[in-house]
């Protein structure tokens, strides 16, 4: 009785889950259709370095405050928008600072600059570690 309550459970769950999974509809239109997202961008503007830094400008303004995150998406908006025009330098240089108020946003959000490098030294103890009477005899003589 007990194994086939456990069968038709473990079908039930089985057949159950996937079906709610479709519904679910995670992600959005960009993730879904990634290359056409792409070729959108590269019709606006074909200069590979601005796409480059689009991409990290994306990552920091995910994790910059609220304001700072603002203030970069409308910076990286009008920074494709002067690509589009032929104003290729302008744009770079609009998207550099974007970048930079978005560094700065994770630093203020954060507390201290991700691209700073932290380096630990290990402290030299001057304790000297013995065993007393063990260290003259072997491992195995515990007595």
């Amino acid at each position: 009785m007990f194994l086939r309550t456990l069968i038709i459970s473990a079908t039930a769950i089985f057949l159950i889950l996937p079906a709610s999974a479709q519904e679910q509809q995670a992600g959005n239109e960009a993730s879904a259709n990634a290359d056409a997202t792409f070729q959108k961008l590269l019709d606006k503007c074909d200069n590979m370095e601005m796409l480059m830094l689009r991409a990290r400008l994306r990552l920091e303004i995910s994790r910059a405050t609220e304001d700072a995150a603002t203030r970069a998406s409308a910076m990286l908006t009008d920074g494709f928008e002067k690509c589009a025009a032929g104003q290729v330098e302008a744009g770079k240089t609009a998207l550099q600072e974007a970048y930079e108020i978005a560094r700065m946003g994770v630093t203020e959000a954060y507390g201290q600059d991700a691209t700073t490098k932290v380096v630990v030294t290990p402290k030299a103890s001057d304790e000297v570690k013995t065993n007393g009477d063990n260290a003259s005899k072997p491992w195995w003589k515990v007595w």
